[in-house]
């Protein structure tokens, strides 16, 4: 986790960086294994933007990264009706956390009902394995 200064400096960082859309992201960074997620992000984002998800409900989906390594990327609905992700969104919360966290994290939007989460792990994915 980040300590409040920390913290707080990442929400500044990142109001500055998404100051065209408007948003406030809040960053939370995991204690992971690092691995580099970001090549999984684009095809993620499109894949789950036509996705209605329910609430307290996630899409996500497990992509194979190097050296037997897997990425897990989700999306999660926190809101109290059905919502579709934008890609927009998505890709600037996993650009946020990707920014900040190198071993993975989350990013939640105070405008929106989505939180965007990425984990990698030294693990391969269970099936079905999506690349």
């Amino acid at each position: 986790m980040l300590s409040a200064s920390r913290k707080w400096f990442a929400m500044v960082a990142l109001s500055l960086l998404v100051l065209p859309c408007l948003a406030t992201v809040e960053v939370s960074c995991s204690d992971g294994f690092q691995e580099d997620c970001a090549s999984f992000v684009k095809t993620f984002c499109q894949g789950i933007a036509t996705d209605l998800i329910a609430p307290s409900d996630t899409a996500s989906r497990c992509f194979a990264a190097k050296n037997g390594a897997s990425c897990g990327l989700a999306a999660k609905n926190l809101g109290n009706g059905e919502a579709f992700p934008t890609v927009e969104d998505c890709e600037t919360a996993f650009a946020a956390v990707s920014a900040l966290c190198p071993q993975g994290g989350s990013a939640l939007f105070q405008q929106t009902p989505m939180t965007y989460q990425v984990l990698s792990d030294t693990g391969s994915c269970g099936p079905p394995v999506n690349n």
